[in-house]
């Protein structure tokens, strides 16, 4: 910004800028769910509580994106004045990013408050035993929200700075956590007895945070007790989930496709639920044409579509023998494979 610029000037350079973000670049997912985004009155106090939070996280993100909208185009203002070009490319895919990581917060609020109205969904189940979770501690919000009050989280990027558990109003008991019983817990793992203000109320939650990825650690099925709810929102993935590349990309990185997932699948209750940024019921045939596979999950569980949520509901219905497949590289019922490919089985 050239210092001899008379500062009325420059405001005006700056408000081209935001009224050229605001008419026809918005961030249009937060237009689209401006009326969802205010509803939240008569819901339960867990789900006003984590809209809360969430719409903050949302407004942060908001100004962020102006702030660097403003840094991509306001030096072509300065230099070219009204006859600029806005850098189409760049302001799209500056946009996009911000598009996703907003998004994935509604998606949370979404969820939580259409969950509870289906059929699969269990408050009582749900409360008293444990939810997994694949994503980082800042999913708390969003379990508590489902109704978990004991959770296990798989985050290698924790740390125990304590400003996350502030911005939630919480008040955290932080401690390692080496053994449970008999149970050599994996290094680095650590009990967060959580008591947060939600409602008029304290609620009291257990956090098992695990610094580690579920894959790396070898013997899974050793503290795996009482699951009731298994949560992967692939919010950190950075590839496109929209549209039939979420078809092609939520069946490579679907639960089911994981050798490490086999003994959680195995470990969770009947009548417990997944909730994964994957395979529904109405994308099942175009992914076995786009892959060319035999995939289905008709391995005693069931799923469920809520609107046009990118999400798998999947219940658990009975116990069923499941291995982990290494040609086809997913979790399937072993009767599938005895008789022609016991080859290819491998059991752990």
């Amino acid at each position: 910004m050239s210092e001899d610029k008379d500062l009325s000037v420059q405001s005006y350079e700056k408000k081209i800028v935001n009224t050229l973000r605001a008419e026809k670049y918005p961030i249009e997912i937060i237009n689209k769910n401006s009326d969802f985004l205010n509803s939240f009155q008569g819901v339960t106090d867990e789900i006003s509580w984590a809209a809360k939070f969430y719409k903050e996280k949302i407004n942060k993100l908001a100004e962020a994106y102006a702030k660097d909208f403003e840094a991509l185009v306001l030096p072509s203002v300065f230099e070219k004045g009204m006859g600029f070009e806005p850098p189409e490319e760049m302001i799209n895919t500056l946009k996009s990013r911000y598009e996703k990581k907003i998004s994935g917060f509604i998606e949370f609020l979404q969820i939580s408050t259409k969950i509870r109205t289906e059929n699969f969904y269990h408050q009582p189940t749900i409360s008293t035993g444990w939810t997994v979770c694949f994503n980082k501690v800042d999913h708390i919000p969003f379990l508590l929200s489902l109704g978990s009050s004991k959770i296990i989280i798989f985050d290698p990027t924790f740390t125990t700075d304590l400003h996350f558990f502030v911005s939630l109003g919480a008040m955290p008991d932080i401690r390692p956590l080496t053994q449970v019983g008999n149970i050599q817990m994996p290094p680095e793992t650590y009990l967060i007895n959580l008591q947060v203000m939600i409602g008029a109320g304290f609620k009291q939650a257990s956090v098992i945070v695990m610094k580690q990825r579920a894959e790396d650690i070898q013997n899974i099925k050793t503290f795996m007790n009482n699951i009731v709810m298994i949560v992967d929102t692939k919010f950190e993935n950075e590839d496109d989930f929209s549209g039939l590349k979420w078809v092609k990309n939520s069946f490579q990185y679907g639960l089911f496709k994981k050798k490490d997932f086999l003994d959680i699948a195995k470990s969770l209750q009947i009548g417990g639920v997944i909730i994964d940024k994957s395979v529904s019921p109405m994308q099942v045939q175009k992914i076995q044409s786009l892959i060319k596979s035999n995939v289905n999950l008709n391995i005693g569980f069931e799923l469920f579509k809520m609107g046009t949520m990118q999400y798998s509901f999947i219940q658990k219905k009975e116990n069923v023998n499941i291995v982990y497949d290494a040609f086809e590289s997913l979790i399937c019922k072993m009767p599938d494979f005895v008789s022609n490919m016991s080859n290819r089985i491998q059991t752990y």
